[in-house]
This record gives C-alpha cells, sequence and structure tokens, in this order.
C-alpha cells in the first residue's frame, strides 16, 4: 500500500496523529455539552439552536484567524470564550458559564478514544515507530494524554497553543520535525483534516494521510487507522 507515501527510499520513523476526530472525540457531544451547560445558567435555546450557533461560529471564527497562524494559550482561551458568549449569546453570567465549559472539555471523562486507536498505537509503538500527536489545542490536551490509557503511547506532544503555532502554519511542522528528531521526509502525519493535517503537511516535507471516517478509502486516504499499521511496515 505504498499509495500513503510519496516517492521516497526513506523509512518511516514517526507518525504523527492529529487529536480531536483522529484520536480522541467529545461524549457526549460538544453541542449537548454547550446546550446543558446553558441550561444551568438560564438559556432558552433549543439543542438544534445550539448545535446550528456553534457550527457556524466556529467556522467563523477559523475564517477570520489571524493570517499568520500564531497562537497562544492565552489566545486560545480568548477564543474559546468568544465562541461560548456568541453560541451562549442569552446567558447573563457569561463569564461562569465559560469557566464551567472549559473546565469541562479539560477533564479526561469528557472524551473517548475511537476504536481503533489503542491497537495502532500500540502496535506501532511496539515496532519502535515513534508516534506521537500534533494537535491544535491548548495545555488541557497533556492531562487527556496521560490519563486516557489509550494515549499512553503518545510521549511526545506539539500542541498549538503551546508552541505558539497553529497548524496549518509551516513553523507548526518545523516545531514538529524538530521534535520527531527525524528528517521530514521520515514523518507521516495522519488527520481527519484535509487542508490543515494532509496538505499542510505534505507542504512543509513530511508525508501525510487523510482519515476520512465518514466516507469511502480513496487512494489518498483511510477510514480505519489500523490501515497503517501493514503499510508503513512495507514502506519501512
Amino acid at each position: 500500500m505504498s499509495r500513503f507515501f510519496k516517492d521516497s527510499t526513506s523509512p518511516i520513523r514517526c507518525v504523527a496523529f492529529d487529536a480531536v476526530g483522529t484520536l480522541i472525540y467529545p461524549e457526549p457531544s460538544v453541542s449537548k455539552v454547550y446546550w446543558n451547560t446553558g441550561q444551568r445558567f438560564g438559556s432558552q435555546q433549543t439543542l438544534d439552536q445550539v448545535r446550528t450557533r456553534f457550527q457556524q461560529v466556529f467556522q467563523d471564527m477559523a475564517a477570520g484567524a489571524r493570517g499568520d497562524f500564531s497562537t497562544s494559550e492565552i489566545e486560545e482561551k480568548e477564543r474559546w470564550r468568544q465562541i461560548v458568549g456568541q453560541v451562549l449569546c442569552d446567558v447573563q453570567d457569561q463569564e461562569a458559564c465559560f469557566a464551567a465549559l472549559h473546565a469541562h472539555f479539560g477533564q479526561p471523562a469528557a472524551w473517548r478514544t475511537f476504536p481503533d486507536v489503542a491497537e495502532t498505537l500500540q502496535e506501532l509503538d511496539s515496532r519502535g515507530i515513534e508516534v506521537l500527536v500534533a494537535s491544535n489545542f491548548d495545555e488541557r490536551l497533556h492531562p487527556l494524554c496521560d490519563t486516557l490509557s489509550d494515549l499512553r503511547p503518545l510521549r511526545k506532544r506539539v500542541v498549538s497553543a503551546s508552541i505558539g503555532w497553529h497548524k496549518p502554519s509551516v513553523h507548526f511542522y518545523t516545531r514538529l520535525v524538530e521534535v520527531a528528531g527525524c528528517a521530514a521526509e521520515q514523518i507521516l502525519m495522519v488527520g481527519d483534516d484535509l487542508e490543515n493535517d494532509v496538505v499542510a503537511a505534505r507542504d512543509s516535507g513530511l508525508q501525510a494521510v487523510w482519515i476520512n471516517r465518514d466516507g469511502d478509502t480513496s487512494a489518498t486516504s483511510i477510514t480505519d487507522l489500523r490501515q497503517l499499521v501493514g503499510s508503513i511496515s512495507a514502506h519501512s
């Protein structure tokens, strides 16, 4: 299955995984948690209204992101404060509502790992292939990786708010290469965002594959992380 890799004689030494949508997902869903929390703080919106507003506000915030893709822990927290305020706009105590939601998504109990994660990470790790997480997230990702047993092989982490750059910035991928400690072409980036995780990674000299959990496998995508294991062995 060499279709995952560009022409190269270099073996894959490291696989970097995006976090949300690739390794983990929120349970209950983001919209349901927002709705439940909003109800506690007096919101009168329906679940469907909250879901629609969140999707729109999140997209608008992403479209209006700073052009150089720089970020920080402070900026990320403020971005989420604005998202909460715009989605749950009818809540009186905005700061308390935001604090509750921000704390919730920092708790390991709020997240689940996909069924293919544990087996894939363990198998790659046992073969001596470095596995790490490379995510547009903040410091809350660390306790998730430390506590969720399926993620424990991910001892190295490249977190956008901590390094000052988020995907698709080339600076993000430069830092990823430094953390991995091998050549860019020896790193395979895996993620569910075609632009941020695949196109940007390839533009930065890495190998990359798109995990499309909701679609069919194509020449450049997979539907299950376990598909990687045999492909990397054949290429290495």
